[in-house]
């Protein structure tokens, strides 16, 4: 990817902790904050967290702050204009740019060694944490996350695996889609496979609106 924008247009850096773990998680948020707690605790002991913020317009930003994690907000309107094509503006419309900022937030931003992306509504348990410090340690990063959707304690769907884990500049977005081309290149039996759970899956307002009792009980289940 290549650097096109000065990161002072791209992000405003809303808080910096005092973390300086080289192993990151980097997640995504706007309007988070009735599940952010769970899952900062759940992750913050074993890495850093840095948080890009979408415009929140709840208490997201303060409370990733209380937590002592990095946060950045994420100054879209200053980078998307009209798309080359209907694809594109589609796509960008309903992503806002979100995968972008994050490969954008890897590649020229992160001071880390490696990275893991997540989603605010995906966590990591404690086992398979442990297992990513592990492999780290040892300086491999080809981690690929197998994602279990659960829904009210039941899981949906078949799991789906994808890339979790770069190395600055190693971030590629295509469309919707961040990678790694690394990947593509490693044998197989150097790949750390874990489990994702993806514990707020909800196609409704309704729903939605109940994911706040919801997560506190799955959070516990899977931890």
């Amino acid at each position: 990817m290549t650097k096109i924008f000065d990161q002072s247009v791209v992000f405003t850096q809303l808080h910096k902790s005092n973390n300086d773990n080289i192993y990151e998680i980097v997640i995504p948020v706007r309007n988070e904050s009735f599940r952010l707690k769970y899952l900062i605790e759940g992750l913050k002991d074993n890495f850093k967290l840095v948080f890009l913020d979408g415009g929140s317009t709840d208490n997201t930003v303060d409370l990733i702050k209380s937590y002592d994690c990095d946060v950045y907000q994420r100054n879209d309107p200053k980078i998307y204009g009209k798309q080359d094509n209907q694809l594109a503006q589609d796509i960008f419309d309903a992503q806002n740019g979100t995968s972008w900022c994050i490969a954008y937030y890897i590649n020229n931003v992160s001071k880390a060694k490696f990275i893991i992306r997540l989603w605010a509504d995906e966590y990591i348990n404690k086992n398979d944490q442990r297992r990513i410090l592990d492999y780290f340690n040892s300086d491999r990063v080809n981690v690929v996350g197998r994602r279990v959707d659960w829904f009210y304690g039941y899981r949906i769907g078949s799991p789906t695996s994808y890339i979790i884990s770069y190395c600055p500049g190693e971030a590629v977005w295509d469309d919707k889609i961040l990678h790694s081309d690394v990947v593509s290149l490693s044998n197989d039996s150097h790949l750390l496979h874990v489990q994702v759970e993806h514990y707020s899956v909800g196609d409704t307002l309704q729903n939605l609106g109940k994911l706040a009792k919801y997560t506190k009980a799955e959070v516990s289940r899977i931890t």
